[in-house]
């Protein structure tokens, strides 16, 4: 426990894509160093992602690390050491469903996240460029509908892939026909359907309170507007320094430094 006097924030917590790594890479050695400083000084470093588990678990492997990552934008808690999912939300089957059939008026790619996989309609363009940057295999079942359709709750998140305006009048589409749901942009062409009520913020509330970690002694670092929140609900806020701009105007820190080396900087001030 005196380990932690050292620290400013005994949690830190941070993106993946666009923030630790650049569309899909590896962790660079300087932002792989600050990590395992951060935990050798007693910090409990957590990864918060839009990628489902198989996603993301290069990276907890890869870095060695043992505590929870939140995944998902929110919807889901994983515990490394358990080896299961501790928090978890989901859509209505509702909203799933139509959510698939109104994706048919716009240009605009798919993707239903269930039990750990990814479902997608079939082959293209936007699959394989989603399949290599989360290096993973998505699963093609030609008819989405018949597979919400089979299911007793919705997705725990919808992916969309295509131009994000489309992707956001898809979301209003779904508001006017009175259903409640959280949309997000996390990348240049990605816009997600979450739950309601459902971000990385929330998720990370959560996680601190179970870890019995204040508000204050936590630091989140991110690079997209699927950030913001997990940045509001941190006592010290990081937007790396390749960040949308709406994300740096939220930020208490903007560092030098883009993708992980930034996440480097702001450990180095976290520290460790």
């Amino acid at each position: 426990m005196g380990e932690n006097k050292k620290l400013l924030y005994r949690l830190a917590v941070a993106d993946v894509d666009g923030t630790l790594v650049e569309r899909g890479g590896d962790v660079p050695p300087e932002a792989r160093e600050a990590i395992r400083r951060f935990r050798e000084a007693g910090g409990i470093f957590v990864l918060a992602t839009g990628r489902p588990l198989p996603g993301v678990l290069h990276y907890l492997e890869d870095l060695e690390l043992p505590d929870p990552a939140i995944i998902l934008n929110g919807a889901q808690v994983y515990d490394r050491k358990q080896g299961q999912v501790i928090y978890h939300r989901s859509l209505s089957r509702e909203v799933t469903l139509r959510a698939v059939e109104l994706c048919r008026q716009f240009d605009l790619e798919p993707f239903l996240y269930y039990d750990g996989q990814v479902y997608v309609r079939g082959p293209g363009s936007r699959v394989s460029h989603y399949e290599r940057k989360d290096r993973l295999s998505c699963q093609p079942v030609g008819d989405l509908r018949t597979l919400a359709l089979g299911r007793e709750e919705g997705a725990a998140k919808i992916l969309f892939i295509g131009p994000v305006e489309e992707g956001f009048a898809l979301g209003e589409s779904l508001r006017r026909e009175g259903f409640s749901i959280h949309v997000v942009q996390s990348d240049a062409d990605f816009v997600e359907i979450l739950p309601p009520g459902t971000s990385k913020g929330v998720a990370l509330r959560w996680l601190r309170e179970r870890l019995g970690i204040p508000r204050e002694e936590v630091m989140a670092i991110g690079d997209q507007q699927n950030d913001r929140e997990l940045l509001e609900e941190a006592g010290c806020g990081v937007a790396v320094a390749n960040a949308v701009e709406e994300l740096k105007g939220v930020a208490s820190l903007v560092t030098r430094a883009p993708f992980g080396w930034g996440v480097a900087e702001a450990l180095a001030r976290a520290g460790g």
